[in-house]
């Protein structure tokens, strides 16, 4: 059994989670995961670009319904009506690659020491 951990996904990232009851099963299938009520309209959130007040949500409103799925939100400034982005999917492994590319497209990424240093470096070597 292997249990997806959403937060692992967002640690290289300046994200705040601020609600998060995700689990998934991968021994499970998805519809077996909506018999089970693990699912709900709120499964995860997290403001991605707190300058911008920018946030990411999961959830699987239709849980209870044959055509379920996982639906990501993105929104700024609550404006949940004009979504920047909305995707829909009942594929664990699309739900992960869509929110590493959504992170790369809207979040704040937080540079490793590494990344730091060689921008010092190269800032040094300016003629």
């Amino acid at each position: 059994m292997m249990l997806i951990d959403l937060k692992a996904i967002f640690a290289d990232y300046n994200a705040q989670i601020t609600w998060n009851t995700f689990y998934y099963d991968t021994e499970k299938s998805f519809q077996a995961h909506c018999d089970d009520f693990d699912f709900s309209d709120d499964l995860f959130q997290a403001n991605i670009h707190p300058n911008q007040n920018i946030i990411l949500d999961i959830g699987v409103p239709n849980w209870h319904e044959p055509n379920a799925c996982f639906i990501i939100y993105v929104v700024q400034d609550y404006d949940w009506d004009k979504p920047l982005k909305k995707v829909c999917t009942d594929n664990i492994h699309i739900l992960i690659q869509e929110i590493k590319l959504i992170l790369v497209e809207y979040s704040l990424r937080l540079l490793t020491l590494d990344e730091k240093l060689a921008k010092m470096y190269s800032a040094t070597q300016q003629p």
